[in-house]
């Protein structure tokens, strides 16, 4: 009888549709959402954009990338990594929100071609290193398979604080763009 009652509850309970689910722009990435890997060097290699306990795995190269790329894969694919312990925010700059968002919370139905239905801004919430599940040379970290979806070459300027610190800031050129890099 409790199980009926409860059954009935749940499904009176209101379902967040997809389009709110990042309504603000702000979605949080937690353990129970990680993946599991191995990442030689991604906090060393000059290809990856690392700051303090993050890393963007390959991110630096997506100056590489063309138009063309972009849009055949909607985006470019960068896994994120954090190290046990720490709270990362990131965030799309307002100057590029309206071609650039974030992908790294997993939502059932969002629209790949509408890029508003993307958050400018992810928050990773890292596991413990008892229950990081990756690896970066033997060392425990968090990994959310993910991308930077993007629309067209430009410049993507990222805001991002680790834990309670000041904020750092770094753009990145995408395509063929001239931007101020950091």
């Amino acid at each position: 009888m409790a199980a009926l009652a409860l059954s009935i509850l749940l499904s009176l309970a209101p379902v967040t549709p997809v389009a709110s689910a990042s309504a603000k722009g702000i979605e949080t990435a937690t353990c129970a959402s990680q993946s599991e890997a191995s990442f030689p060097r991604a906090f060393s290699g000059p290809e990856h954009l690392v700051v303090g306990p993050l890393s963007f795995w390959h991110l630096r190269e997506i100056q590489e990338a063309t138009i063309e790329n972009l849009r055949e894969h909607g985006g470019w694919k960068s896994p994120a990594l954090v190290r046990p312990g720490h709270t990362v925010t990131v965030s799309v700059g307002r100057a590029a929100r309206s071609y650039a968002r974030l992908q790294y919370v997993h939502v059932r139905g969002r629209d790949p071609s509408d890029l508003e239905a993307f958050p400018h801004t992810v928050r990773f919430k890292s596991c413990s290193k008892r229950r990081a599940l990756s690896d970066v040379d033997g060392h425990p970290v968090t990994f959310w398979s993910g991308f930077v979806v993007i629309r067209k070459a430009g410049c993507l300027p990222l805001k991002i604080r680790v834990d309670r610190r000041r904020p750092r800031h770094r753009v990145l050129s995408v395509g063929d763009a001239e931007c101020a890099s950091s």
